[in-house]
C-alpha cells in the first residue's frame, strides 16, 4: 500500500515538474505570485495561532519577563491544568446550552420569516432588501449600545434574565435570511401548485417540497450560527462583566489572577487554545459533511 502511494507522488511530481518547465515565464511570475500570496495568507493566518499556543506553554516567571517569546523549549502542560480548574467546564456548558439556543430560534423565526419575504411581491421585497442593506451598514459598536439598553430596560442585565440578553441579538442574521429567501425563491413554482392540487399535508409539502431546496441553506446557517455565537466576544463581554456567568469566548481573559494585580498571560492563552478547541474538534469529527456542504451551496 505504502508503495503505491509514493508511486502516486511520484508520477505526480513528474508530472507538475513537466508542466512547470513547459510555462513561459509571464507564466512563472503568476505562478510565483500565486504561491507567494498563497503563503503570505497562510502566514497571517496561522501565526497568531502558533503564537498563542507556544506562550501558552510558558512557565509563569517566562510570562512575567517583557519581551516576546516566539519558541519554547518547554512543554508545560500544568497551564492547561489549571485553566481547566478555573471555571472551564462551567462556561462550557454555558457557550454549548446558548450555541443550541440560538440556532433553534435562527431556525424557528429566520425560515418563516424568509417564506413570508419569498411570497411577497418584487416591490415589498426591493424594501425589504433596502431595510436590510440599512441594517447591515450600522456599526455593530452602536447595536451593542441599542441592545444594552434594552436589557437595562426589559431587567435583562442582572440575575438569570441575563441569559435573556444573550439571545436576543443574535436571533437574527440578515445574511442567513437572505440565504433562506433564495432558497425559497430557487423552488418551481410549478411545484408548489401540484402540491396544493394533490392536497398534501403540511409535513408532506415540507419533506417533498421545500426540504430539497433548503437542505444546503440549513446546514450553512448553522455552521455560520455555531461559529458566531461561540465566537461572539464583545456583546457577551459587555452583558457579563458583573456577573458570576461566563460563555469560553470571554472566560479566558479573566483566568490567571495573581495577588499583585493583572493575569498569568500563559494561563490566559491555555484557556484561549481551549476555548477554540470544541469548535475545532468538531470541525475535524464533520469536515467531510460541512465540506461537501459548503462547496455544493458555493456551486
Amino acid at each position: 500500500m505504502l508503495k503505491n502511494i509514493f508511486k502516486k507522488i511520484k508520477l505526480n511530481v513528474k508530472r507538475n515538474y513537466h508542466e512547470y518547465i513547459s510555462l513561459n515565464w509571464k507564466q512563472h511570475i503568476n505562478l510565483i505570485l500565486k504561491i507567494l500570496i498563497i503563503l503570505f495568507i497562510i502566514i497571517v493566518i496561522l501565526f497568531p495561532l502558533y503564537y498563542l499556543i507556544s506562550f501558552s506553554f510558558l512557565t509563569d516567571s517566562q510570562s512575567l519577563e517583557r519581551g516576546s517569546v516566539f519558541v519554547t523549549n518547554n512543554f508545560n502542560f500544568s497551564n492547561y491544568g489549571r485553566a481547566f480548574g478555573e471555571g472551564f467546564w462551567i462556561a462550557l456548558g454555558y457557550s454549548l446550552a446558548l450555541t443550541f439556543i440560538i440556532v433553534a430560534f435562527r431556525m424557528l423565526i429566520l425560515i418563516p420569516a424568509a417564506y413570508g419575504i419569498s411570497r411577497m411581491s418584487k416591490y415589498w421585497r426591493l424594501v425589504w432588501y433596502s431595510f436590510f442593506l440599512i441594517m447591515a451598514s450600522i456599526p455593530e459598536i452602536t447595536l451593542h449600545l441599542g441592545y444594552y439598553r434594552l436589557a437595562v430596560n426589559f431587567g435583562w442585565s442582572s440575575g438569570s434574565n441575563i441569559l435573556n440578553a444573550l439571545i436576543f441579538p443574535n436571533m437574527f442574521s440578515i445574511f442567513i435570511t437572505m440565504m433562506f429567501v433564495q432558497g425559497f425563491e430557487s423552488i418551481p413554482e410549478q411545484k408548489i401548485k401540484m402540491a396544493k392540487i394533490d392536497n398534501l399535508s403540511l409535513w408532506k409539502k415540507i419533506k417533498i417540497v421545500y426540504l430539497p431546496h433548503l437542505n444546503a441553506p440549513i446546514w450553512i446557517s448553522i455552521i455560520f450560527s455555531t461559529i458566531y455565537s461561540w465566537n461572539s466576544f464583545i456583546w457577551p463581554m459587555i452583558i457579563l462583566s458583573n456577573t458570576e456567568i461566563n460563555l469560553l469566548s470571554v472566560w479566558f481573559k479573566d483566568i490567571g489572577k495573581i495577588s499583585t494585580g493583572g493575569n498569568l498571560q500563559n494561563i490566559t492563552s491555555a484557556g484561549a487554545v481551549l476555548s477554540i478547541l470544541p469548535l475545532l474538534l468538531t470541525y475535524i469529527i464533520f469536515s467531510k459533511k460541512i465540506n461537501k456542504v459548503t462547496s455544493n451551496f458555493i456551486a
